[in-house]
């Protein structure tokens, strides 16, 4: 399963109106809530520069794990890495496949993944898919002064709060407008967010999905700043919200029968299919983007809004979200993000606003307990081919041809040898024999006919034997009458024998 473009039809929406809405809601919400608890929020979109960073890898379990932890969510599902900020993305070759290494901490899209439910088997083996997703994007402007912002251009309208300018008047979000249908759960978010009211925004909302909107949907995202003694104003980005759909290469593994199987990005590109809108976004649909205004800020914001919510401490810096210390150059106005360089901020807001959004689909579906049928499901979601492999025994087999060339070759190895022996035999001087010959050359000791040239010192030995093979020679000693004898090969054939106590020498 995947998600395609959001839809409020059929699979129904969590900010659908009326029904959908109080009972999606607290599932949403739960939804949310989880997924900005696990340990891997302290070090997305995080480096060895940011505060903490070192202490908040550290409490994790070291590197492997932050890298481990940060592929599947806690239902299982796999998260969809944030191609843009991987460190091989080529953004000249958007389409060329962009490997996800898997033991580095990476940047993710959505801290809820896409459920991938069936492609395996129950027992031990691989499966591998390609899948289609999206996720939005953010192209955020630098920290400006919003209050100068808004008198220069004389309080513009917005859609789902009261004059956005009035927010300079506490240390609270401006009033959001009534016509949302989710319950106010009574929050004090120092973090607003809302969208002009405008030609460009109205083609958004109002327009038809079959034609691309002159421009991307434009948010504002705002929070009070303070500096020193002077007074406060509203600090504002304005970000430019466009989708991104990619191709992602799906890689699991169930390593034991009874193991949960693990899933993984392994590759990621843009998606080649050309038949979407980039302008488009989940926030183009109207409901949608009234919904995200109201409980983006409010899930994680406390009673008091002089205390940060966990969202604004995540986008202020990852590693110290969890804590509870104080920054009290800001402590009052957790919104501010003077300090947040432009691309840490679009990351960062990009991935909370992504999980929020798929914090609204199919409850059951995102935690795993719908199973695989597409009954009742609309195109929210998708069939995917995987293939399956499983491991095997290492078995040795017989490999008859290369057999039957080594018992031939052996005969024939066993024949040269028996035929070499029998001509060795038949021949009249075999080799050994001619270096026998070679123990008697030139002995003064072995009488042969030194008259014929035949046994000459020039002569071979393999000619030679043929007039010395029947000379008979037996090792005696040659000197017995001195009081030193001699050992060596001599013609003189006598039957004394060697004695055992006389000195010898050869």
């Amino acid at each position: 399963m995947g998600t395609s473009i959001a839809n409020l039809t059929g699979d129904t929406n969590a900010f659908g109106t009326g029904t959908a809405a109080i009972t999606g809601i607290p599932d949403f919400r739960r939804l949310v809530v989880a997924a900005l608890s696990g340990p891997e929020v302290l070090v997305s979109h995080a480096n060895r520069s940011s505060f903490g960073f070192e202490a908040a890898v550290s409490g994790i379990g070291g590197y492997p794990q932050a890298a481990r932890l940060g592929q599947q969510d806690m239902w299982h599902n796999v998260r969809i890495p944030f191609m843009e900020y991987l460190d091989d993305y080529d953004s000249a070759n958007p389409t060329v496949w962009t490997s996800v290494p898997e033991d580095k901490i990476n940047s993710f899209s959505s801290f809820i993944g896409v459920p991938i439910r069936g492609g395996s088997r129950s027992r031990v083996g691989n499966s591998s898919m390609i899948l289609n997703s999206r996720y939005q994007t953010l192209a955020c402007s630098d920290h400006l002064n919003g209050t100068n912002w808004m008198l220069v251009n004389k309080n513009p309208s917005a859609y789902f709060h009261e004059s956005i300018l009035n927010a300079t008047g506490g240390v609270g979000a401006p009033t959001h407008l009534p016509g949302y249908d989710g319950r106010d759960i009574g929050t004090k978010p120092s973090l607003w967010l809302d969208v002009l009211n405008n030609n460009e925004t109205n083609a958004h909302f109002y327009g038809s999905m079959l034609f691309e909107p002159s421009s991307a949907l434009q948010l504002l995202i705002g929070g009070q700043c303070l500096h020193g003694s002077s007074n406060p104003y509203t600090g504002i980005r304005m970000c430019n919200v466009s989708t991104s759909y990619v191709d992602v290469a799906v890689e699991c593994t169930r390593a034991y029968d009874v193991s949960d199987l693990k899933c993984q990005v392994g590759r990621i590109r843009r998606s080649q299919i050309g038949n979407f809108s980039s302008m488009h976004s989940d926030l183009s649909e109207l409901y949608i983007a009234r919904a995200i205004s109201f409980e983006m800020p409010a899930i994680t914001a406390t009673y008091n809004a002089m205390k940060p919510s966990l969202l604004e401490k995540y986008i202020k810096n990852p590693p110290t979200a969890f804590g509870n210390g104080e920054d009290h150059k800001h402590r009052m106005y957790g919104a501010c993000f003077e300090d947040v360089s432009r691309q840490s901020f679009e990351a960062r807001v990009a991935t909370a606003l992504n999980t929020f959004l798929m914090a609204s689909y199919n409850y059951s579906v995102l935690t795993g307990t719908d199973g695989i049928s597409l009954s009742q499901r609309n195109d929210m979601w998708q069939n995917f081919i995987a293939t399956w492999t499983e491991y095997t025994e290492p078995v040795y087999t017989l490999n008859i041809a290369w057999f039957c060339i080594s018992i031939i070759s052996t005969l024939i190895i066993m024949a040269c040898t028996v035929s070499n022996a029998v001509i060795r035999h038949v021949i009249i001087a075999p080799d050994f024999l001619g270096s026998v010959d070679g123990l008697i050359r030139d002995s003064p000791f072995v009488k042969v006919d030194i008259e014929s040239s035949d046994v000459g010192s020039g002569v071979s030995s393999h000619d030679r034997i043929k007039f010395t093979k029947n000379t008979q020679v037996q090792i005696q000693d040659i000197q017995p009458d001195e009081n030193m004898g001699k050992i060596a090969l001599t013609s003189d054939i006598r039957n004394s024998r060697l004695e055992w106590k006389r000195v010898y020498i050869s």
